[in-house]
C-alpha cells in the first residue's frame, strides 16, 4: 500500500473557510493546545527530574528564537515564525501571549531582539546561506510551501503520495540557490530508501499529517440504482400532483 499524505477533515474544513488566521498557525495551536495527541509529543514536556530544569525548558532557547526570527524575516510573516516555535514540539510559556493575534506575535519576536547574542546570530545567518540556523529556517519555509500543495490537492479530494511530494519539494528547491548540504539531502532523497523514509516520518511530525486516503464512494449495483431513479420519479410526481 502506498503511503499518503491527508489532513483531517476538519482541518481541509478551516483551510477553506475565510478566517484571517492562516492555515498553518491554525493548525500547530489546535495540536499544541489539545490534550488527546500525545504520539505528537506537542503537550508531553522534557522530562528531568529537578523541578527548576522542568521550569526551565519552558523558555523558548536561543536557537529556536534565531529561526524564527529568520522565518520571520524571510517570509514577512511573524505568525508563521511562531509556528515553527510551536511545532518543536515542546510547551513553551506563550500563555500572555494571543496567538491569533499578528500584533501580539509581532511585539513578542520583536522583544527577543534585546538580547545581543540573538542579534549577533540572526545577522550572520542573514549574511551566509551555510549557516546552521539559515538552513534550518529555509528547510522550514520550504515545508510551508509543500504543505501549501498538500492542502490544495486534499481539497479537491486527492492524497499526495510520498514520491509526489519529495518531486514537489525538490521542485521548489530548484527555484532558489541552496547550500551544498542542501543539494547532498536532496540527492539522497531522489535515491536513498532510508532518506526518503526519514523525510516522509518529520513532515508528519511537523505538520500533523496522516497517512491515509480518501474514502472512495462505494459503487452501486444495477437494481440499487433502478431503485433510486424509482423513488426519485416518484418524488417528482407526488410533488407535480401536488402543484
Amino acid at each position: 500500500m502506498v503511503a499518503q499524505f491527508r489532513l483531517s477533515a476538519a482541518f481541509v474544513h478551516v483551510c477553506s473557510c475565510p478566517c484571517r488566521v492562516p492555515w498553518y498557525l491554525f493548525r500547530l495551536i489546535a495540536v499544541s493546545r489539545s490534550a488527546g495527541t500525545p504520539r505528537l509529543g506537542i503537550e508531553q514536556a522534557r522530562r528531568t527530574r529537578h523541578p527548576a530544569a522542568r521550569m526551565a525548558n519552558r523558555r523558548v532557547p536561543h536557537r529556536v528564537r534565531v529561526v524564527a526570527l529568520l522565518v520571520w524575516f524571510l517570509s514577512r510573516k511573524s505568525d508563521l515564525g511562531m509556528s515553527y516555535v510551536l511545532s518543536r514540539g515542546e510547551k513553551y510559556d506563550l500563555e500572555s501571549v494571543n496567538l491569533f493575534s499578528a500584533a501580539s506575535i509581532a511585539l513578542l519576536m520583536a522583544g527577543w531582539l534585546a538580547d545581543q547574542s540573538t542579534r549577533e546570530a540572526l545577522h550572520a545567518a542573514l549574511i551566509s546561506m551555510e549557516n546552521q540556523h539559515r538552513v534550518l529556517a529555509d528547510e522550514y519555509l520550504m515545508h510551508s510551501l509543500l504543505m501549501d500543495f498538500v492542502i490544495k490537492q486534499n481539497q479537491k479530494g486527492i492524497a499526495v503520495d510520498l514520491t509526489t511530494a519529495i518531486a514537489k519539494y525538490i521542485r521548489l528547491w530548484s527555484y532558489r540557490p541552496m547550500p551544498d548540504c542542501i543539494c547532498s539531502r536532496l540527492a539522497k532523497l531522489v535515491w536513498q530508501r532510508a532518506a526518503r523514509r526519514r523525510f516522509g516520518v518529520n513532515l508528519r511530525r511537523e505538520w500533523s499529517l496522516s497517512l491515509n486516503t480518501f474514502a472512495h464512494r462505494r459503487e452501486l449495483s444495477t437494481e440499487q440504482i433502478r431503485a433510486k431513479a424509482t423513488r426519485s420519479r416518484q418524488c417528482v410526481f407526488w410533488l407535480n400532483a401536488g402543484v
